[in-house]
């Protein structure tokens, strides 16, 4: 655009404005754009017209200032123009008459829409006003600093429109007019405050009103016809599938990360209806401090699926070899064409033969697959040749040398589904959690967990499973975590429950606290500091549990909390725990309600230690 910094007033327009300030009406009515070239401002005062005129402006709007001054707008547009020019010149015409003796004019700025006249060539042609004397109130040059504008003829031009603004003084004149062009003066406005709510008016420049686009945000999609813009919610109307694989383009259906995958589905409100199934490829994730994220609205309608063996039947126990912390275990299976060195595997026998929890493949002989485990005291109790079982292979893995693994919630509906993962994290990065359910609720199968936080040192915390806050609910089926700070937990009101999970070699094998509800059936901790624990006005209800090998006590209930037997056969199990199976302290309870308590060790001199305060029914 050319550059207009000297713009002054004629000699006649100081002229028509002295007019105007005794009581004369100035009319402004247009300006004038033009090639011509002057050789300095001295030139200004003594012109009545431009150099070379090339088109007329008509003024479409004003502005005041309140500080004597007045904006003219106007706009050039090139499909108007018989050729293209260099826009070197600029003046602002106006009309003046004399006062008229009674006073009968009305005082202040004033517009008048005035219509335009078709010029007899293609260049804007605007017309004087029928009264008052004619002449060049203002002129401005750009010289060297000048932009050339279009006009029809020239070759592969596009529609240009220059807008125009032209500064006047008028001082304190009484009477001024300004002749806006008929159907060019817009005056646009959004309705209400700007609090009400957003508002499609941006601004004005010139005769155009520029407004603001429709972004469609999330869950929102935005359509329109030659009448109307359709505001809809983007909704899955039939189940929808989509894949994690390592090195995926991130092109629907077929996703890099879990989180990529997430985000897609962002895009979507999910009916209660409808399933969105994120099926992950096996391989490993290794994230460092950027955890997987599920925080979609409508979480509980996804489910995510990692890959696995199919479940295969454990035949026999073929033995254990090692030393403590380094043990070995081998059994034999009935299939294990899909189960491979290197795989974490799920173990799960039932009966009175203990091999429970998740443990990495180390060999594979026929159908005869070996196991380390992290026991630091002895292999798995009461093995003989004769068990019974399942194993399931987790090939899905997420690695995290720091920061959670998975975090579910605050934000979003939790997450329906969550199955056939392994998190692999690191014993000496504190504090993370393989899965953190916050304030949502998440339905957990097949997962396994090791190294999150230190199984011994308990200034490096950390965990496999939690869940917390209110409204946090874990209900978790086959949950194994073994090398960990803690377990399985549950804290600050949120509730906890586990059906066939395992706990090995951790500090807490499941923990309850902060007003925590903790339920665990058929559940199995061994080798921990600490069994089971509730504490501070926690609840825990038991069935089934078995609890060995464990250095400190089987469970440990502290602080106004309680624990009751009566789910199904109410049997606790404890097996060669180092020091006391129960202990109470702290104004707290244990009802047994029928249920059973087992110990397996004849040579405890107290299976119970109940402090002053506590209550425990006798088993």
């Amino acid at each position: 655009m050319s550059n207009f910094l000297n713009q002054q007033l004629t000699n006649v327009g100081w002229d028509a404005l002295s007019t105007a300030l005794g009581g004369g009406r100035l009319t402004f009515f247009k300006m004038q754009a033009g090639d011509g070239t002057i050789a300095s401002d001295s030139a200004i005062p003594g012109m009545t017209a431009l150099v070379n005129p090339i088109c007329d402006v008509a003024l479409v709007k004003y502005e005041i200032d309140g500080q004597g001054q007045v904006t003219l707008f106007g706009n050039i547009a090139s499909a108007q123009l018989d050729a293209g020019f260099t826009f070197r010149e600029l003046g602002v015409f106006a009309t003046i008459e004399q006062p008229v003796a009674s006073g009968a004019l009305v005082g202040g700025v004033t517009a008048v829409v005035q219509e335009s006249v078709a010029s007899p060539k293609s260049n804007p042609v605007v017309p004087n006003p029928p009264v008052g004397t004619t002449l060049m109130y203002a002129y401005c040059n750009s010289y060297l600093q000048s932009d050339y504008i279009p006009g029809i003829p020239d070759a592969g031009s596009t529609d240009v429109v220059n807008s125009l603004q032209v500064v006047v003084k008028i001082d304190k004149a009484a009477n001024v007019v300004i002749n806006i062009a008929a159907g060019t003066q817009l005056s646009i406005t959004n309705i209400g405050a700007p609090t009400v709510g957003a508002g499609p008016w941006s601004y004005t420049q010139a005769n155009v009103a520029y407004m603001k686009r429709l972004v469609p945000g999330a869950r929102i999609i935005i359509s329109e016809d030659a009448n109307t813009i359709n505001i809809a919610e983007n909704v899955l109307t039939q189940d929808l599938n989509l894949n994690v694989l390592i090195g995926a383009n991130d092109v629907f259906p077929n996703f890099s990360t879990i989180n990529r995958a997430i985000a897609y589905l962002k895009n979507y409100t999910i009916p209660i209806n409808v399933t969105a199934t994120i099926t992950v490829g096996a391989g490993t994730w290794t994230q460092n401090n950027a955890p997987t994220v599920i925080d979609h609205l409508n979480g509980q309608q996804i489910k995510i699926i990692g890959n696995t063996s199919q479940t295969r039947n454990i035949l026999s126990y073929a033995g254990t070899t090692g030393t403590a912390g380094n043990y070995s275990t081998s059994f034999n299976v009935d299939d294990v064409s899909d189960i491979n060195v290197n795989d974490w595997v799920i173990c799960l026998t039932r009966g009175s033969v203990v091999v429970r929890g998740v443990f990495k493949v180390t060999a594979k002989v026929g159908n005869k697959i070996t196991v380390k485990n992290p026991y630091s005291q002895t292999p798995f109790p009461t093995i003989t040749a004769t068990i019974t079982g399942t194993i399931i292979a987790l090939k899905t893995i997420i690695s995290c040398p720091a920061g959670d693994g998975m975090d579910v919630g605050p934000i979003g509906g939790g997450l329906g589904l969550l199955q056939g993962i392994m998190f692999v994290g690191n014993t000496t990065t504190p504090p993370q959690y393989a899965l953190a359910v916050v304030s949502v609720a998440v339905t957990a199968k097949n997962l396994g967990a090791v190294n999150w936080g230190s199984p011994t040192n308990s200034s490096i915390l950390g965990g496999a499973f939690g869940a917390s806050n209110n409204l946090g609910y874990l209900n978790g089926t086959n949950l194994h975590c073994a090398s960990c700070y803690n377990g399985i937990t549950c804290d600050s009101g949120a509730e906890t429950d586990t059906y066939g999970s395992g706990s090995i070699s951790c500090y807490w094998g499941y923990r309850s606290v902060l007003l925590g509800v903790f339920k665990a059936y058929d559940t199995y901790a061994a080798d921990c500091l600490y069994g089971f624990a509730v504490g501070n006005g926690s609840e825990a209800f038991f069935d089934d549990l078995l609890v060995s090998y464990c250095t400190q006590w089987a469970v440990y209930i502290a602080i106004s909390s309680s624990v009751v037997l009566t789910v199904g056969t109410g049997k606790l199990t404890s097996i060669n725990n180092s020091s006391y199976d129960i202990v109470l302290a702290v104004l707290c309870s244990m009802s047994y309600n029928g249920g059973v308590i087992t110990y397996n060790v004849a040579n405890f001199t107290k299976r119970v230690l109940t402090a002053d305060g506590c209550y425990c029914d006798s088993p």
